[in-house]
C-alpha cells in the first residue's frame, strides 16, 4: 500500500512538471539538443526518459522472468538485439528528421535505446523473487500472473527501480 501511495505522489508531481513545461513551451522549438531556454528543460527531458525507460524495462524484464518459456526467449532476444545495435549512431541518424517536430520525439527516441540493461537486471531479480514463498503462496491461491507481478514482484524491486530512474 505504501508503494502505491509513493507511486501516486510521484505520478502527480511528474504530471504537474510535465504540464508546466508543455504549457509554457520552455523548450526551444528550433533545435533539439543545442539550445534550451534554460537548464530545467534538460532535467525534464532526462526525467521523462528515465521514467519511460525504467517503466518499459520493468514490464519487459518482469514478464520475461516470471512467465519463462517462449515469452522469456522472445523478450531476451529483443533485449539482446537492441543491446547490440549502436544506439548513438541510430539516434544521430534519426534526430535530424525530427528536428522541427516536438521535443517529445527526442524523449521517445532516447527512451527506446536506454531500457535494455535495466530490463536484464529486472529479469534476473524476477527469477530470484519468483522462487520466494510469498510468490508461491500467491500462485497457489489463484492470483492472476500480472497481479503477482504488480503486487508482489515489482514492489520488492522498487528500490532498484526508483534509484535506476
Amino acid at each position: 500500500m505504501l508503494w502505491q501511495v509513493m507511486l501516486w505522489i510521484m505520478m502527480i508531481s511528474l504530471q504537474k512538471m510535465f504540464t508546466q513545461f508543455v504549457t509554457k513551451s520552455m523548450l526551444s522549438s528550433t533545435t533539439m539538443i543545442d539550445t534550451y531556454t534554460f537548464t530545467g528543460d534538460t532535467v525534464t527531458v532526462l526525467g521523462l526518459v528515465g521514467v519511460i525507460s525504467t517503466g518499459l524495462a520493468a514490464i519487459v524484464g518482469a514478464t520475461a522472468g516470471y512467465f519463462g518459456g517462449a515469452i522469456e526467449r522472445a523478450n531476451l532476444f529483443v533485449i539482446s538485439l537492441l543491446l547490440v545495435l549502436p544506439d548513438f549512431l541510430i539516434i544521430a541518424i534519426v534526430s535530424p528528421r525530427i528536428r522541427g517536430q516536438s521535443w517529445l520525439w527526442l524523449v521517445v527516441l532516447i527512451s527506446l535505446f536506454s531500457w535494455m540493461l535495466t530490463a536484464m537486471v529486472v529479469y534476473n531479480l524476477t527469477l530470484s523473487l519468483k522462487q520466494r514463498e510469498f510468490v508461491t503462496a500467491a500462485r497457489f491461491m489463484g492470483v492472476r500472473p500480472f497481479t503477482v507481478i504488480t503486487r508482489h514482484i515489482l514492489p520488492n524491486m522498487a528500490s532498484f527501480l526508483i534509484i535506476d530512474t
